[in-house]
């Protein structure tokens, strides 16, 4: 049995630990504040600096690097994967396009290497379970194409639904219409937000006030039966703790992570956002 290395970017939230334990490798994106420097691999930010920065500039990010994708992929190469590059969707950034040219690189330069690239038309850890599944895959034993298949075809499995505090951030960042937020705004609507078929970010409900929002998630989440759920906040975990709580209590699935919105997508949706990510 071939051995396979999954890889992925940084929007998929996934924990260190489970990173470490399943021998991911992860790419970073990269943003940047008034000051003019890059973060995001050799110079980060912690989660306290991060935030204080945001409070007077909104980050600019830049998708993933491919000669950072294509060493990755060198290396495992070289030690006898397989690869597989689950990235965040291609409606979003360039994390996608940039993993296939990466491919192709290396295709150039070893063509005995078997890559494949899947875009997860999807972002936090709706990526993220997709890494899991396909891990759970190949320690099974399947390949990579038909891990490819299998998460292509099964993508209706995969969900995330996310709301903001503010529609400003969303609307200075360009990922959603300046209608919207002054729409939004006036009437203090939060909208529900997921992905399309396409990877964008479309509005699948708005309701007025959190209590609302919640109502609308917990009932989606108990209509779809899923077997984990992750909460990804921006900054809020007593937030966290409360969706987690009101999410237990209205539909009894109390396996629930929480974890920290990667900065990158924070740095879109705003301090105080969150995204509920779950499969079955």
């Amino acid at each position: 049995m071939r051995k396979i290395k999954i890889l992925t970017d940084i929007n998929s939230d996934l924990t260190s630990d489970y990173i470490n334990e399943n021998n991911i490798d992860v790419v970073p994106m990269y943003y940047r504040f008034d000051d003019k420097t890059t973060y995001g691999d050799e110079i980060k930010l912690t989660i306290p600096e991060f935030y204080e920065k945001f409070k007077t500039s909104l980050p600019k990010t830049m998708g993933c690097n491919p000669e950072k994708i294509r060493e990755k992929i060198e290396k495992a190469v070289k030690n006898g994967y397989d690869v597989i590059c689950i990235m965040f969707s291609s409606a979003l950034s360039v994390s996608y396009n940039s993993a296939l040219i990466a491919k192709e690189m290396i295709e150039d330069d070893y063509p005995e290497a078997k890559v494949e690239v899947i875009d997860s038309k999807m972002g936090s850890m709706a990526e993220g379970y997709m890494v899991k599944e396909a891990k759970r895959l190949s320690l099974e034993g399947l390949d990579i194409k038909s891990i490819k298949h299998y998460i292509e075809n099964n993508m209706n499995n995969f969900k995330c639904l996310f709301s903001v505090s503010s529609l400003e951030t969303l609307v200075r960042s360009g990922r959603i219409s300046q209608a919207m937020g002054v729409v939004g705004a006036l009437a203090s609507l939060r909208p529900v937000f997921s992905f399309d078929k396409e990877g964008k970010i479309c509005n699948t409900g708005t309701k007025r006030g959190l209590g609302k929002v919640l109502g609308e998630i917990a009932d989606r989440i108990t209509e779809f039966n899923p077997k984990e759920i992750t909460i990804a906040h921006a900054n809020d975990k007593i937030l966290a703790q409360k969706i987690k709580d009101y999410i237990i209590d209205h539909t009894g699935i109390d396996k629930i992570k929480i974890v920290d919105l990667n900065f990158c997508t924070a740095g879109s949706a705003g301090e105080g956002s969150f995204g509920i990510s779950f499969y079955r």
